[in-house]
């Protein structure tokens, strides 16, 4: 397409319902979520969705 953009790095959250699983590291109790952080200027919705398919 020809336009000029630069993929971000993702990015993760850490949580644990309980802190003290957190503290101590406990990695079979932690949730987490990774995020993809994307949103040039020209993409419109419509380009996303047809990517989606």
């Amino acid at each position: 397409m020809g336009k000029p953009f630069v993929e971000a790095p993702p990015e993760g959250l850490w949580w644990a319902d309980d802190i003290q699983d957190f503290i101590h590291g406990n990695r079979d109790k932690l949730n987490w979520r990774m995020m993809i952080v994307f949103e040039p200027g020209w993409l419109t919705a419509a380009m996303f969705e047809g990517c989606r398919r």
